[in-house]
């Protein structure tokens, strides 16, 4: 007859060997992070999400914030990417608010966002008065998003409050120029990030760089904590360039930010202005060299856009 003093050493042999051969009941699926917007066009956005588990979600939106009533192709989250998607929106009006909410299910997940669409070149040309379709477009550019209080500011971002308060609505697009993630959980062990996700393996992407998950973790802890950082992506679109934070580790670029494109080639400064050179960053949507003109650009003021000039 078994004792008493055996009965706890043979249930906890029992849970491992189910905890072995049969994963553990999961949650209904749900957003777990974003929005956040992206690669903006005249006429197309990109919204990314990440959900707790492998599935797919689309996006409501429209004109008016009450009347969302256009929707996105399904974005498909897959475990290799950690459970992130890019919904496309198309077809859109150029030079237009719109207003959006991500639905998993069929129900509503996150908060909503807004953007606004660029102008379009063949809208706004004119034989006469404007032959090469030039027009006006505002955007913002930082760097560093550092929360860690250890060898930064902390938790709380003034300069993000300030973006949302004051720029949001007023400009078109953003550029993060680097050091978007840090070093807070870079260190995260493959292994529980597949305990967490309750995977049987880890992907072979995982395998062959675990260091990804610390990337996929750190970000995920600044959008979480970061309220205002995520409320800021959430309502304007932005283009990432890549820093040497992100180079060094084991090739995991493409997981660190869904959204990169600009490649920043340089800098020169005349007399009160500053001139970008490089590729990605074209209002037609096209792969051309572009030249940024920044005059009277005050670093130590941030959240201030600069007037900019742009040439073909």
């Amino acid at each position: 007859m078994m004792t008493p003093r055996f009965l706890p050493v043979l249930g906890l042999l029992l849970f491992l060997a189910h905890a072995d051969g049969a994963p553990a009941d999961r949650d209904p699926i749900r957003l777990t992070h974003g929005p956040m917007l992206g690669n903006p066009t005249a006429h197309t956005m990109a919204v990314w999400g990440r959900t707790s588990d492998p599935g797919e979600f689309l996006v409501r939106y429209g004109t008016s914030p009450n009347t969302l009533t256009e929707a996105s192709a399904p974005a498909f989250t897959h475990i290799e990417d950690d459970n992130t998607g890019v919904a496309q929106l198309t077809d859109l009006a150029a030079d237009t608010r719109y207003f959006y909410q991500i639905e998993v299910g069929g129900r509503p997940h996150g908060l909503p966002g807004s953007f606004h669409t660029l102008p379009d070149s063949a809208e706004v040309r004119n034989e006469k008065y404007n032959p090469d379709g030039l027009f006006n477009f505002r955007f913002q550019i930082g760097s560093c998003a550092n929360q860690n209080p250890y060898h930064g500011i902390g938790h709380r971002s003034p300069v993000y409050e300030n973006l949302n308060q004051s720029w949001a609505e007023k400009v078109h697009f953003h550029i993060m120029n680097g050091d978007w993630s840090y070093e807070e959980l870079r260190e995260y062990p493959a292994e529980a990030w597949r305990l967490v996700q309750g995977q049987q393996h880890l992907p072979e992407l995982v395998q062959a760089m675990p260091a990804v998950v610390g990337c996929w973790e750190n970000y995920k802890l600044y959008l979480s904590r970061g309220v205002e950082l995520a409320r800021w992506h959430r309502n304007v679109p932005s283009y990432f360039t890549f820093d040497d934070m992100k180079n060094h580790r084991s090739g995991a670029l493409r997981q660190c930010h869904g959204f990169t494109r600009t490649q920043h080639q340089g800098a020169e400064s005349n007399a009160g202005e500053q001139t970008l050179a490089g590729f990605g960053i074209d209002v037609t949507g096209a792969q051309q060299p572009f030249r940024i003109v920044v005059r009277h650009f005050h670093q130590t003021r941030p959240g201030l856009y600069p007037r900019v000039t742009h040439h073909r």
